[in-house]
């Protein structure tokens, strides 16, 4: 679901192919979201602590995590059902 939002290594523009397979960075990512730990405290069976923070920081700073987000929060929507984009303060009032 979220797979076409990631930005695609492109190989005309250099740099390294990917060492990582982005599932397994972006469960580093949510690992450390979720539990609060720090960076360096990642487990082994994960990617690199630096590895994930950089693409982290990328990903942040491009608006990637932005429109993850959007994309969620709409198909959340509409499996229940609603159809129009309130804000939560209005339908709370």
């Amino acid at each position: 679901m979220i797979e076409p939002l990631l930005p695609r290594h492109d190989p005309r523009r250099g740099g390294r192919p990917l060492g990582y397979p982005r599932r397994l960075v972006i469960d580093t990512i949510l690992y450390v979201l979720r539990t609060g730990c720090a960076w360096r405290l990642v487990p082994h069976d994960l990617v690199p602590w630096d590895v994930a923070y950089r693409w982290f920081r990328c990903w942040s700073a491009d608006g990637t995590w932005d429109r993850v987000h959007d994309q969620l929060r709409d198909a959340v929507r509409v499996v229940e059902g609603v159809t129009h984009g309130l804000p939560w303060a209005r339908l709370i009032t």
